[in-house]
């Protein structure tokens, strides 16, 4: 066994490395550049209220994998279609890139297609992200964004 002393040194020497490698903590929070904030929680209900609202929630098709679909540049979008009038039409929310990030980490490569409820499943896998996300319009490109 070692002594107290060498013990001391030894867990010294291995939390300054540990310290050195550290990162500083910060809370993702990109809300003073966005304008119409609203809880995605909120949106998503009164999507719900507003009529047939149907979501991909990212997911790319069965052929591809049903996997969280990704952007060139590793970002997710979550598309809508939903009919107005009598045109079936669709559009997209670009999520932000931290939390892009951190869904594909946490659901990314999963076949949710492919699950007689998958839809479900990607939602309550991704749910814990989307509890503290907005929905907002980025003040200088205008691009609609889901962010933290």
């Amino acid at each position: 066994m070692q002594n107290s002393a060498t013990s001391t040194r030894a867990f010294n020497s291995l939390f300054n490395d540990f310290d050195n490698g550290a990162k500083k903590v910060e809370t993702l929070s990109s809300g003073e550049y966005f304008k119409n904030k609203l809880p995605v929680l909120d949106f998503l209900h009164k999507l719900r209220e507003k009529g047939d609202f149907v979501s991909s929630l990212g997911l790319d098709s069965v052929a591809n994998g049903g996997t969280v679909r990704q952007s060139e540049n590793g970002r997710v979008s979550i598309w809508f279609e939903w009919t107005r009038g009598s045109e079936t039409v669709q559009n997209n929310i670009t999520v932000s890139s931290s939390l892009s990030e951190r869904m594909l980490s946490l659901c990314g490569d999963t076949d949710f297609r492919s699950q007689p409820n998958g839809a479900q499943e990607a939602l309550r896998l991704c749910l814990p992200l989307l509890a503290k996300a907005f929905v907002g319009q980025h003040k200088s490109s205008g691009t609609l964004m889901l962010a933290v």
